[in-house]
This record gives structure tokens, sequence and C-alpha cells, in this order.
């Protein structure tokens, strides 16, 4: 520990008095004058000591408040799972709504895409909304989406209810981090009946930029 220059002066001036008294009085009055004086200073190096912990503990209590808060701020965020939210915000900004049943290639849809029959009636965007989301829900479980990076997962969300079927190969592409092969392989879904169809074609590239 080191010694404040206050105290260091103060003790040497200290000696030299002692080395004074020493020879003015006997062996017994100098040692407890001696005994007297190292108390002295035991208590003002606990004091100096004391005084120092109090100012620095005041600022280590607040930088550990800090970070617990800001642990425990990201805990927060981490638990948020709007994976659902934002892959119907994906889905619909392809499956327009349609109040009534429309022919959809090979089948009949209505509301945000959904499969119905031609004579489906009371379709409203509430009832199309729930329909969607359990069916993201039931995208992820089967396909085991959890775990994987959010964006690619929104992606495969959108792809899986368009296709009906995630992209063949998709989990060798996420394992190997091979993004842009991924890319590609989302890309070559943009045929319906053999036939280009630029439609689709801008929806594979905007899942597969994974910033949705």
């Amino acid at each position: 520990m080191k010694i404040p220059w206050t105290i260091n002066i103060m003790w040497k001036k200290t000696i030299r008095v002692l080395k004074r008294w020493e020879k003015k009085f006997n062996t017994k009055k100098f040692i407890q004058i001696i005994g007297l004086c190292i108390l002295a200073v035991i208590l003002l190096l606990m004091i100096n000591k004391t005084e120092a912990t109090e100012d620095i503990k005041p600022k280590e209590d607040t930088v550990q408040a800090i970070e617990v808060k800001e642990l425990l701020e990201v805990k927060e965020i981490a638990n948020i799972d709007d994976v659902p939210e934002r892959a119907f915000k994906l889905i619909t900004k392809y499956e327009w709504f349609h109040d009534k049943p429309y022919w959809d290639y090979k089948q009949w849809s209505c509301g945000y895409g959904m499969r119905c029959s031609k004579d489906t009636k009371n379709i409203t965007k509430e009832k199309s909304k729930k329909f969607v989301m359990e069916r993201i829900e039931l995208i992820r479980t089967k396909h085991k989406l959890h775990n994987i990076d959010d964006s690619i997962e929104v992606a495969l969300i959108s792809f899986t209810y368009n296709i009906w079927h995630p992209p063949v190969g998709y989990k060798w592409y996420i394992q190997h981090w091979y993004i842009n092969g991924l890319k590609n392989r989302f890309k070559e879904y943009s045929y319906a009946g053999w036939k280009f169809m630029r439609g689709l074609h801008k929806r594979r590239v905007d899942e597969s930029s994974f910033k949705n």
C-alpha cells in the first residue's frame, strides 16, 4: 500500500522527535511514548483507507447496477419473439387479401392466400390473419426453424407458406453457413408449371435478401 506523502513527512518528523526524547526520558517512558505514536500512525492509516474505500464504493455499486440493468434489458429483448409478425408482414406483402374465393393456379384461395372452396363465405382480415399465424407456427414447429437466424427463418417461413415445403437442402446450406448457395436455391423456385413467373422471382429475391 502506498503511504500518503503527508503521513510520510509526519513519520519522519516523529522519528526525529523520538530521538530527542530518547535522550531526555528513561527507557520505560520512552517505550510508552513510542507505542502511543505507533498507535496514532496506525489509526491515521486506517482512517485514510476507509475514506478511500468510501469514495470508490459508490462508483463500483453504480457500475454494477448499470451492468445488471443492461443484462436484464438484453435478456428481455432476447425473449421477444417477433418472427411470426415479421413473417406475416412478408407473406402479406405478396399474398394480398381477398374477401372472395379466387382461382389460384391449382386451388381456390381466399384471404391471404389460404386454401378454401369456391363457396367459402364470411372471409375477414381477422380470420385470415389468425389462419396465417397458425400456419406460421405449424411451419416453424414442423421444420424446427426456431433455432436458426431470425432473418433466415422469416424467409423460410414465407417460402414454405407459398411453396408448401422449404427449399431442398436448406439445412445443409445453413449448417455450413453457405448463405450465397441458399440464396441461389431460393431463386430456383421462380417457376409455376415450368414457366418463369416474374412475380414469383421478385418474391424469391426479396425473401433471399434475408433483410425482412
